[in-house]
């Protein structure tokens, strides 16, 4: 117990930040002036310094009780409970307080040449410089669980590949992460919550997530279905077992489901939304199908206050142009159109989309029609695309390449396209590597074919 508690007391005056599920530092890879701020203005120095004025103040005690006792109460609170950055928050202004106050009194003693003062508050300001920069393994462990927290929210935007390196860069700084079964933990633990509430709809839906999440299709369908027994408008129920009919290629079973239950619930946007996905992605799907998808999509995006689902509503743009380019006809230059207006609705909805960016750059700069395409602004798409992904990606810098090559900048279009080689190298991607490479002879030729 004392251990614990030590622990405890180091984690609340420790410069690591401990976060709830993304922490500052993964921020801070993408912002220059968190990166900046990092270095100076964190628990290390600033609980070094308030524990100098502490030492300072002491004296006025009686004056500054209110402080002390504001500190202290924060910190028994902490160490009573739960420590995360936001938690400790609180402390900030008042250890900024005594920090000046240390400052000032630092000043002051040394022009009065109050050594034996002086003394005092170095050796406690430098016990908590140690105390509070001391390493923690427990900040390389949050660091890798930020990045696959990342990983998550990319994935489940459909950006897999983006979502493929944060993965890797969590296994990089944690590879006995892989060890950890944490999904038959997970498992375990919601059997055990079933068996005390069966007819908790939620736990079978978690349970069915964990087993499609194993790759136990079969398993998860059954764990659906019974949820959507216990309720059935069961929107969260209904939408996943959608998802594992379609991983199990049963599309026409999923799209049955789905018209069975929109049937029931027609103003579900949810449930329309995994219909059009299923149609749009469905192999097998004809022109009808995915023309009354379309016009279905169409009419859930003029559908005001929709901001719950946007990211949603503009994933599935995508994947609709996505289909369109897909679909064999003979007027393939109408199917260009209708994907390049596909891609531009994607945008529109989300702005900050990077694959819509990237696949309507990828259309106009590489369209069989040399007069048709539209070098310039290819470019400043995949510019936009290559951006928003930290220029990580390589099918981005691959199509940012194609663009330039595309207006005849053939030099920068080779220099980035052996960018894009190094990251698929790095990735082990070797199908586009391959193609990067034939690419890259060809613009070393003044081609650019597609």
């Amino acid at each position: 117990w004392l251990h614990l508690i030590g622990t405890k007391l180091l984690l609340v005056v420790n410069r690591f930040e401990i976060p709830d599920t993304v922490d500052i530092y993964l921020y801070a890879d993408y912002s220059w002036i968190l990166r900046l701020l990092g270095w100076i203005t964190h628990f290390g120095i600033l609980f070094p310094l308030a524990a100098g004025g502490i030492v300072l103040t002491w004296v006025k005690r009686r004056e500054l009780w209110v402080l002390y006792a504001l500190a202290a109460a924060t910190t028994f609170g902490l160490i009573l409970f739960y420590i995360v950055a936001r938690y400790r928050f609180p402390l900030v202004p008042i250890l900024e307080i005594f920090a000046a106050a240390a400052i000032i009194h630092v000043i002051n003693a040394w022009q009065t040449r109050a050594w034996r003062t002086l003394g005092l508050t170095a050796a406690v300001s430098l016990g908590a410089l140690l105390a509070a920069n001391w390493p923690l393994d427990r900040h390389l462990t949050n660091r890798c669980l930020s990045y696959n927290n990342l990983g998550l929210a990319l994935q489940s935007d459909q950006r897999f590949e983006e979502a493929d390196r944060q993965y890797r860069r969590a296994l990089d700084l944690c590879p006995n992460l892989v060890a950890q079964d944490r999904l038959e933990e997970a498992r375990q633990r919601l059997v055990l919550a079933a068996q005390q509430a069966p007819d908790h709809e939620s736990v079978q839906n978690l349970l069915g997530v964990v087993a499609l999440q194993s790759g136990h299709i079969q398993e998860a369908i059954i764990y659906f279905k019974e949820a959507m027994r216990l309720r059935p408008y069961y929107p969260q129920a209904i939408n996943n077992l959608s998802i594992a009919l379609r991983r199990n290629q049963q599309w026409d079973q999923a799209i049955v489901h789905l018209k069975t239950s929109l049937a029931k619930w027609p103003d579900d946007i949810s449930i329309q939304l995994h219909l059009i996905r299923t149609i749009v992605t469905n192999p097998k799907h004809s022109e009808n199908d995915l023309t009354r998808a379309i016009a279905m999509l169409e009419w859930i995006s003029a559908v005001p206050n929709l901001s719950n689902g946007i990211l949603q509503v503009a994933q599935t743009y995508l994947q609709a142009g996505i289909a369109v380019l897909a679909v064999e006809s003979e007027n393939t230059g109408h199917n260009r159109d209708q994907a390049i207006y596909l891609f531009r609705k994607a945008i529109q909805i989300a702005p900050d989309h990077p694959h819509a960016y990237n696949r309507l750059a990828w259309i106009l700069a590489t369209r069989p029609d040399v007069a048709h395409r539209q070098p310039e602004q290819a470019i400043r798409l995949a510019e936009r695309a290559c951006k928003l992904s930290n220029y990580g990606v390589a099918a981005f810098l691959d199509t940012l390449s194609a663009a330039h090559a595309s207006s005849g900048q053939f030099d920068l279009a080779l220099s980035i396209a052996k960018q894009a080689v190094v990251l698929t190298e790095a990735d082990g991607n070797e199908q586009l590597t391959k193609r990067l490479q034939k690419r890259i002879d060809l613009y070393r030729q003044g081609i650019s074919e597609f």
